[in-house]
């Protein structure tokens, strides 16, 4: 029997499909994190963020919100003893080609 929830955030605000022009979809411009948790805690979180941040730096993004971030591993942490998630940043929608 398989148990998983899954639960998507677009934003800042729960999603159930992306828009067809993310340039993560159309170009693979996208960076993620996936994450083990235990007991509503990432153990390991300043190291993932550390990494979010270096490659959203050499992807030529904008600095992340982090207080948004947080929020939204809260809500996907507030019920399971254990999971495991994974963060995935694109470039979000809109512009033609790779430049």
């Amino acid at each position: 029997m398989n148990n998983r929830a899954v639960m998507s955030w677009l934003d800042g605000a729960p999603a159930d499909m992306l828009p067809l022009d993310d340039r993560g979809l159309l170009f693979g411009e996208s960076v993620f994190e996936t994450m083990a948790a235990r007991n509503g805690t990432i153990p390991l979180w300043p190291q993932h963020w550390q990494r979010l941040q270096h490659a959203v730096t050499a992807m030529g993004w904008p600095p992340m919100d982090r207080s948004l971030i947080e929020a939204e591993l809260a809500a996907a942490l507030s019920t399971p003893d254990q999971a495991v998630l994974r963060l995935t940043l694109t470039g979000g929608s809109g512009g033609q080609g790779y430049w």
